[in-house]
């Protein structure tokens, strides 16, 4: 949407305590009427700031009228930002951090101070167009085509399905629509890193069945090197697709089919043993792992959402389907055969994990249509969750995989289905006040299985 465009002017004032009444002098004719022009210039600028549309409420609303602490990014401020993955952006929101580790698709995220532990239900709402990312896994991935994010901080249970309790990030591509586009973008830098982005979208029927296709591919050959195997630690490789179908059948209703892969390669468990007497935070030390990690994950979705607008309210329904899996394997001890300061009585050692990871939810959602001083949302949410999650450990006796011997191997099955109720009642309530009031339930129930033993617990 495009807003008009104005000049922010900037206002000094400057308050004094009372005190004694100085006679005014009078400016000089040419000096007044100096003032006068200039005065007469700033009351012609244009006085609207560009206008930024968010959707952190579940409805379009200027990001200006929104009262709770959104950070909002436009289709131009992600391009001029260069933002081409959730690290980027993350770096720009106050009270977000994230901390990539082990894996190509592992990523912890804490908003506000409250955070997560490795392979758990994130403690943020993570929704790109419409639909939950109920796993971890899900969040670092490739962003191209994007129209708009918008990071909520503060509990959104009133507003959204599940997990929201420290915030929201709301990823928006570039939806279909009558107009053809088409751009290409490539790219190249250090590590012999290579990138290329292009995208299509308009009409297949004017105003009854859009079209919007995107593509991304990025390939690097690392930049961190294990100085014990003189090989770099950190290479990516990533191929992502993501095609967009919005029919409408009559006025004031559509249904948007989206499907979406990816499959991402790299390293895995670069770490490196040093002393820490007055080296915590010295990063001179590069990976002298025997073992040169490696991580695969390959993540495909599918979802179908459906909306329906009336006089003044709206139905949402949005069905999401999601398979992942992952795969690593790395270093063990985090150190070689030759390292004369590190003992270890079972020699040197290896590890990895498996996961698959199969999501299946539904929300429908009704709420105000907006424009008038109160607003109201109702929603309810379920989710299937089934999850496995093999590791092992092994034995390095040679540094090849000819030569890993397993001496551990576990294996669990965790089901969860998740329901919600929520719902949202807020207003204006005269001048510049205004007020609102929330209410959630939550009903879990999850099943853990050692698939070993074939013990299940609730």
């Amino acid at each position: 949407m495009k807003g008009r465009s104005r000049v922010p002017v900037l206002l000094v004032g400057l308050a004094f305590a009372p005190g004694p009444a100085w006679p005014q002098t009078a400016l000089p004719p040419e000096q007044a009427a100096a003032v006068e022009e200039a005065e007469a210039a700033v009351s012609e600028m244009p006085k609207v700031l560009d206008q930024i549309v968010v959707t952190a409420r579940q409805r379009e609303e200027d990001l200006q009228e929104v009262p709770m602490a959104v950070t909002a990014l436009n289709s131009t401020q992600v391009e001029e930002a260069r933002i081409e993955s959730p690290e980027d952006f993350v770096a720009l929101v106050p009270n977000l951090s994230m901390a990539s580790s082990f894996t190509v698709g592992n990523s912890l995220l804490t908003m506000r101070g409250i955070s997560q532990i490795n392979n758990s239900d994130p403690p943020v709402a993570v929704v790109v167009d419409g639909v939950y990312q109920g796993n971890q896994k899900q969040f670092v991935q490739e962003l191209f085509d994007i129209e708009r994010i918008e990071v909520m901080r503060g509990p959104q249970g009133a507003l959204y399905g599940r997990n929201s309790l420290g915030g929201a990030i709301n990823i928006i591509t570039r939806q279909p629509g009558n107009d053809f586009r088409g751009s290409v973008r490539a790219s190249a830098g250090n590590g012999s890193a290579l990138g290329l982005m292009a995208s299509v979208s308009g009409a297949l029927v004017k105003d009854v069945l859009q079209m919007s296709l995107a593509g991304s591919y990025k390939e690097s050959d690392g930049l961190r090197e294990n100085v014990y195997l003189h090989r770099k630690a950190d290479p990516y490789e990533d191929a992502a697709a993501r095609l967009q179908l919005r029919w409408l059948p009559v006025e004031r209703s559509w249904l948007d089919l989206r499907i979406a892969t990816a499959t991402t390669e790299g390293g895995a468990v670069a770490y490196s043993i040093f002393p820490t007497v007055r080296l915590a935070n010295d990063f001179r030390y590069d990976p002298d792992e025997s073992i040169l990690g490696f991580s695969r994950r390959d993540m495909d979705d599918l979802s179908l959402r459906f909306v329906r607008e009336g006089g003044s309210w709206v139905f949402t329904s949005i069905t999401g389907a999601t398979e992942l899996a992952e795969s690593y394997r790395g270093d063990g001890d985090f150190s070689n055969p030759a390292r004369e300061d590190l003992v270890f009585p079972f020699g040197q050692l290896g590890q990895g994990q498996h996961l698959d990871v199969r999501l299946l939810s539904q929300e429908l959602r009704l709420t105000s249509a907006g424009g008038g001083d109160f607003e109201w949302l109702a929603g309810a949410y379920v989710q299937e969750t089934d999850r496995r999650l093999d590791s092992f450990a092994f034995f390095d006796t040679n540094g090849t995989v000819a030569g890993f011997v397993p001496f551990i191997t576990v294996s669990e099955g965790n089901d969860n289905t998740a329901n919600a109720l929520f719902g949202r009642l807020g207003g204006r309530l005269g001048g510049r006040w205004g007020g609102a009031v929330g209410l959630r339930f939550d009903r879990d129930r999850r099943r853990q299985k050692d698939l070993g033993s074939g013990r299940e617990r609730d």
